[in-house]
C-alpha cells in the first residue's frame, strides 16, 4: 500500500469513527423532549348514546 492510500485510509477511517462518536454521545446526552401530545392534555372525550 503506497503512503496516499495508507494516509487516505487512516483520515476516512479517523473522520467516520469521530463522527459516529459525536453522535452517538449526543444522543446518549441529550434529554428526551416532550411531543405535542404531551404538552396540551387531552380533552375528556364526549360518548354520546344513540340507542
Amino acid at each position: 500500500m503506497n503512503p496516499t492510500a495508507l494516509i487516505m485510509w487512516l483520515s476516512a477511517l479517523i473522520i467516520v469513527t469521530s463522527a459516529t462518536s459525536y453522535f452517538f454521545y449526543k444522543v446518549l446526552v441529550t434529554p428526551h423532549g416532550k411531543t405535542e401530545s404531551e404538552d396540551q392534555p387531552t380533552p375528556p372525550v364526549k360518548s354520546f348514546d344513540v340507542s
